[in-house]
This record gives structure tokens, C-alpha cells and sequence, in this order.
């Protein structure tokens, strides 16, 4: 396979590329990358992932005193983010209040985390939803509790979990919206294979509370390939999230337990893609020579397939047969190509 038909994401464009190099270099050579940035798109009709952007544009440009009228809105941009941000913590700090009152552990994840953890303030970093990790056998306790609270599920709850969801989404008043997970991944993946994310989490403060978040580690892990080869968008914004981990907790990060993740959950391919754009914008390495070098190493015959059947323009039987197959083997941690049937035509039935 040739290596640009492994591509899991579309690849930044070079606007995007000047966008997050202005966000994140603390020289003045920003400013070059903010002009150029400013010459090649419209800040009106600026792509989704470029727009999540803006608000840390603006903070990182400020000691430098632009002032041009395209500077003056990403000002705006960033007080939006701010005021919003705050609601969204009001509200967590809130159910977070209600989950420890419960005995109901939690883990924060994605946008809300790395904004509490990694960013100077909450007006840096936007956050589309926050997403709340719970152990599988208290979803359904928790999911009630939100109810009670005013959170509205997107569809019905059922009475008990089924083996192909992993998330429940939640809607508030002020177009607010809440992921409750059980589990970190799309694919459902054992909770074998997720407790040890569990066992070394690391508590935090949220407003008059707690909740734990992953150990940098993993952390780091989850920004790189979070969505795994399903996402069809490049997440732009986590380029900057793994420059911020990185900078911050470089020493809690072992560069070998990562890869060990990588390939106990099989995502060399989303984790070699984002290595070779981080390293190519950023002009840094990613952590170290020996992780770096992950970016070479041949793909596996699973995710090969894996990725072939998930980009087929078929909705053919086989092809969702194949489909269903790939997600057993993710589901229960199988090697590959050792199939219990059992557990196999269990999965075909959800």
C-alpha cells in the first residue's frame, strides 16, 4: 500500500499549517506566520477546526500589539470562549458535585480536560462538549442522575448497556452538550483492556469539587489517536494539545509506554500520521528518536484491513460483515484473526 493511501486524515492545508504555527511559536517570527495566515483566508467564513483555533491566536499574539481590524475580531473570538467556558464549568462543577454525592467515580476527558490542564486560561481553549468517563456499571445510575438535572438524552436510555455503544449525549438549555462515556474509545474496547487508564488517573480540582483526569502518558496517548481511524476531519486542535502536554509534562511521559499503548490498541496508523504533521509544523521532535521513529514502522495486516474496509465505497453484505468483524476484534481485545464465534455472531446481533 502506498503510504499516501494510509492517510487517516485529510491533511492540514497550508493556511492551517501558518494558523497553528502562529498559535503556538513564542517568538516574534508569529507575527510572520499571522501575516501570511491572514493573506490566505476570510476570518468570516474560516473552516470549523481553523475557528477552535482562534481563541489562542489571540492570546499568544497579544503582547505584540497588532492592530489591524482582523486582529480586533479574534478578541471577540477569545471573550466569546471565555464567557462560554464558564458556563460549561458552572455546569460541570455541578455534576460532578452530584456524581461524588452519588459514589459515582469519574474521569474528565478531551476538550474540558486539556483546557483545565494545559492552557492559562479557559478563554484559550474552545470546548465543542465536555465528556465525562464512568466506570460501565454506573452509566445507567449516572444517566438518571443527568436526567434529574435537566440534561436530555439525544435518544431513549435503555435499561442496560448495549455491547455496541460506548456513549450516551446529553443536551442543556443554552445549547450546552454533555458525552457521557463508558468507555475511552469508539470501539468499545473491554474494560480489561481500559483499567489500567483507571488505576493510575490523577485527581484534579473543578470549582468546589474534584474528578480525575488520564496521567499525562496517557493523556498524550488519547490526543493522538482519540477517534482512531474513524475520524474523517484532521483534529487541528489537537496538534496544539499535544504541543501543550508536551511542554508541560515531558518528564511524567515514558516515550516506551506509549508505543506499548499504541500497539496493544493497535493505532500505529492515526498515531504515525499525527507524528509526521505534528513534527512538520511544529519543526520539533515528537518526544524523542525512538518514538519519532514509530512513523516508519510497517502497518499491520489488521489495520491495513481495517482501514481498506472502512474506506470501501461498498455497503455490501461482506463489507458490513468485515466491518462488524473489525469491531469484535477491537471490542474484546482478540488476536487477530482468532475468532470466538460465539462472541463474534453476539456482535452481528447489536
Amino acid at each position: 500500500m502506498q503510504e499516501q493511501e494510509l492517510l487517516v486524515w485529510g491533511q492540514p492545508t497550508l493556511a492551517q499549517k501558518r494558523l497553528l504555527q502562529a498559535a503556538v511559536e513564542k517568538s516574534e517570527k508569529a507575527i510572520a506566520y499571522w501575516q501570511e495566515w491572514s493573506e490566505l483566508v476570510d476570518i468570516e467564513t474560516l473552516d470549523s477546526e481553523s475557528y477552535r483555533l482562534l481563541p489562542l491566536l489571540y492570546r499568544n499574539l497579544s503582547p505584540y500589539e497588532i492592530g489591524d481590524q482582523q486582529f480586533a475580531k479574534l478578541k471577540g473570538v477569545y471573550r466569546r470562549t471565555w464567557c462560554e467556558n464558564q458556563v460549561i464549568f458552572k455546569q460541570l462543577t455541578e455534576i460532578l458535585q452530584e456524581f461524588q454525592a452519588a459514589s459515582i467515580p469519574s474521569l474528565l476527558i478531551k476538550d474540558a480536560a486539556l483546557c483545565l490542564l494545559h492552557y492559562s486560561d479557559i478563554g484559550e481553549r474552545t470546548i465543542h462538549n465536555f465528556e465525562i468517563l464512568v466506570d460501565p456499571q454506573n452509566a445507567l445510575t449516572a444517566s438518571n442522575l443527568l436526567s434529574k438535572m435537566g440534561w436530555k438524552p439525544k435518544k431513549p436510555i435503555r435499561d442496560r448497556l448495549s455491547p455496541s455503544e460506548c456513549v450516551w449525549e446529553f443536551t442543556h438549555s443554552g445549547n450546552l452538550q454533555l458525552m457521557l462515556r463508558w468507555h475511552l474509545f469508539w470501539d468499545s474496547f473491554s474494560e480489561s483492556l481500559e483499567r489500567s487508564f483507571w488505576h493510575r488517573a490523577q485527581e484534579v480540582p473543578v470549582g468546589d469539587t474534584s474528578t480525575h483526569v488520564l496521567h499525562p502518558s496517557d493523556r498524550l496517548f488519547y490526543v493522538c489517536v482519540a477517534g482512531g481511524i474513524h475520524n474523517p476531519v484532521f483534529p487541528l486542535v489537537r496538534l496544539v494539545d499535544a504541543h501543550r502536554i508536551l511542554d508541560s509534562d515531558a518528564a511524567e511521559i515514558d516515550g516506551d509506554e506509549l508505543c506499548d499503548r499504541v500497539n496493544t490498541f493497535r493505532f500505529l496508523l492515526p498515531f504515525q500520521n499525527f507524528i509526521k504533521v505534528f513534527e512538520e509544523i511544529f519543526q520539533i521532535p515528537f518526544i524523542n528518536s525512538t518514538v519519532s521513529a514509530t512513523k516508519i514502522l510497517p502497518i499491520s495486516a489488521f489495520e491495513e484491513q481495517e482501514w481498506r474496509c472502512l474506506h470501501a465505497n461498498s455497503r455490501s453484505l461482506f463489507n458490513r460483515l468485515q466491518h462488524k468483524y473489525f469491531g469484535y476484534q477491537r471490542r474484546y481485545g482478540a488476536p487477530e484473526y482468532q475468532v470466538n464465534w460465539v462472541k463474534f455472531l453476539t456482535t452481528l446481533k447489536s
